[in-house]
This record gives structure tokens, C-alpha cells and sequence, in this order.
């Protein structure tokens, strides 16, 4: 081995003389390993650029148009509401949420949940798994081409439920049934409610979104 890497770092030796075969044949197989090293990272990389320009493809993209709105769906009368002297209270609303698919992929088979979470809860680039209380969501349309838009209702919540933290999940599957997901998470910080039109009030809590796609990163646990 000494004599191989000997001839290797003075070529001259055989170039001049051409009688060392050993180191000849050194030389090129080591040349050959490098060049077969720099091929196969170059291919892989390649192939990676070919993979994610084809999966940019099929790949849905949702976003949130607007903020969350409550609608007030169960109002409850007073004397004086009867009597027209003051505003009905509500004491059911429905959450609802505009999406549009901004991705060059279709989003299929769209479902939605959502569930109470702790204060300390953060969205971190993972796909969540259902929890078991888990309230379901119902959306207009269970398909969206590229451009299209629809909304997706969270239904039965509380007055009080407006000073809670809630994660509302939109979940959606491309071509390949990857699994995509439309995470907003709402904390009552700076918590208001602003009546933008008759019988619907914005939510102008701390809204955190995320669209978080398959393969990210491993699934996050609840605790």
C-alpha cells in the first residue's frame, strides 16, 4: 500500500520510466472511484430535483382566506328581545373557516376536526393524528381544484368557548393519498369579538396557521 500511494504522489516516476504498472492501474482505479463517487451524488440529486418538481405537482396547498368567523346560529329571546327593546343573545355559534387551494394539486376527500387544546400547545410542522374528542367539521365542497374556494362550518360551540384555545384541523389527500394539512390554532390572547355584519361576529384572537404536508416530519403525539 505504501509503494501504491508512494507511486501515486510522484507520477513522474512512471510517467517517465512507464514501467510501473502497479501504480498505472492505482491511479485509475482511484480516479475511477472518485468519478463514480461524484456520479452517484449527482444522480441522486437529480432524481430528488425530478421527485419534488413531481410531487410540486400534485401538491395542495390550502390557506385560510380572511380570519375565522362565528356565526350565530341559536338565539335566545328575552321579554325585552320580544318586545324589540334589546338584541336577542346567542347562545350557540357556528366557527367557519373560506378556504382556497392555491397548489398546482387537487385537495381530495376534505375533512375537518378540532378540539380544545392547552395554552402551551404549538403547531410544529407535524401531521396530527384524530384525537378521540376530536368534534368533526363540515365542508361545502369535499374536492378543490387548483384556484377553487370553499368553506368548511365547526359547529355547537358556547359564548364561553370564545376564551379558550382551539385547533381547527383541515385535512385533505393528493393523487398519491398523501396526507396534507390545514392547521390553525387560535389562543384567546387579545381576545375580542367585532360585529362585521348583521348575525356575524370576527374573532380577532391570536390566529397561528400552518400547511403542513406529509413526510415532513414524524406524527405528533397528543399528551
Amino acid at each position: 500500500m505504501n509503494k501504491i500511494l508512494y507511486q501515486l504522489f510522484h507520477p513522474w516516476h512512471w510517467l517517465t520510466y512507464g514501467q510501473n504498472a502497479t501504480a498505472v492501474a492505482a491511479l485509475v482505479a482511484v480516479f475511477g472511484l472518485i468519478g463514480l463517487v461524484f456520479y452517484t451524488l449527482y444522480t441522486r440529486r437529480m432524481m430528488r430535483m425530478q421527485e419534488d418538481t413531481l410531487k410540486a405537482t400534485i401538491t395542495p396547498i390550502l390557506i385560510s382566506q380572511g380570519r375565522l368567523e362565528i356565526i350565530p346560529t341559536q338565539p335566545d329571546f328575552s321579554s325585552a328581545a320580544q318586545l324589540g327593546f334589546t338584541e336577542p343573545r346567542y347562545t350557540r355559534y357556528n366557527v367557519v373557516i373560506n378556504l382556497r387551494n392555491i397548489g398546482a394539486g387537487a385537495a381530495l376527500f376534505i375533512t375537518g376536526w378540532c378540539q380544545l387544546v392547552t395554552n402551551k400547545f404549538v403547531i410544529n410542522n407535524f401531521i396530527l393524528p384524530r384525537s378521540a374528542d376530536a368534534q368533526d367539521g363540515f365542508p361545502e365542497a369535499t374536492e378543490l381544484l387548483t384556484g377553487e374556494t370553499t368553506t368548511i362550518a365547526f359547529r355547537d360551540f358556547k359564548p364561553e368557548d370564545s376564551h379558550r384555545s382551539w385547533l381547527f384541523v383541515v385535512q385533505t389527500t393528493d393523487q398519491t393519498n398523501g396526507k396534507h394539512q390545514l392547521q390553525l390554532l387560535r389562543t384567546p390572547a387579545q381576545n375580542r369579538a367585532t360585529m362585521v355584519a348583521p348575525g356575524t361576529i370576527e374573532i380577532t384572537a391570536e390566529l397561528t396557521i400552518a400547511m403542513v404536508h406529509a413526510g415532513a416530519k414524524k406524527q405528533k403525539t397528543w399528551h
